[in-house]
């Protein structure tokens, strides 16, 4: 979320009209307050129902999330809903919802430049824009509409006897330690394990 500052003043250096709203605090929060405190054109909601945010959501073209990590979106998911076109950081959890093409675009991770330029793509281009809000609403409202999914773990649920597999009797033994994960950098592996050498 730190991102944000910079992209917006890229946006103004191009010409491009932004304002922003920020719903929540969050881990980032007051850093993100702090650095864009005089920003006029930024809105700050601290608390906000998921009606309000959808209600929210609606006055905007573009919902932004400029996140280095993140599971499956439900702020992104709320956004689409209500017709935002989420431009998002291009992570493997986002590839689900944000196709980078029709229901919104995936940018690089941590690229402030990427970010202000696909938001100035979709602000000159307002056929585009148009037509990929229709979509992420589709999308949302087809893939994950609270009636369905709710029918769809229901049969999962009344599944659960052909699903079922027993436990071995003998549980496969773990090697190794909570440390070896291949999302685990190498740097951080040898810096906790250097770390807890010396404390001993």
């Amino acid at each position: 979320m730190l991102l944000l500052p910079a992209i917006d003043r890229l946006l103004g250096e191009a010409g491009v009209p932004v304002t922003w709203t920020i719903v929540g605090a969050g881990p980032a929060g007051g850093a993100l307050h702090d650095t864009w405190r005089d920003a006029s054109g930024v809105r700050w909601i601290e608390h906000a129902t998921s009606a309000d945010v959808r209600l929210l959501c609606a006055e905007h073209d573009v919902f932004v999330l400029p996140t280095r990590a993140e599971g499956l979106s439900v702020a992104t998911m709320e956004a689409m809903s209500a017709g935002a076109v989420p431009v998002v950081s291009d992570l493997p959890s986002m590839v689900e919802l944000v196709d980078g093409d029709c229901s919104g675009l995936r940018v690089r991770t941590g690229d402030a430049h990427a970010f202000a330029a696909a938001i100035e793509t979709l602000a000159r281009d307002r056929d585009r824009l148009t037509a990929m809000s229709a979509a992420a609403r589709r999308l949302v409202v087809e893939r994950y509409d609270i009636r369905s999914r709710a029918a769809g773990y229901q049969d999962l649920f009344a599944r659960w006897r052909d699903l079922y597999r027993p436990r071995p009797a003998v549980p496969p033994r773990a090697y190794g330690s909570r440390l070896d994960r291949p999302w685990i950098p190498n740097a951080v592996v040898r810096l906790v394990r250097s770390t807890l050498r010396a404390a001993r």
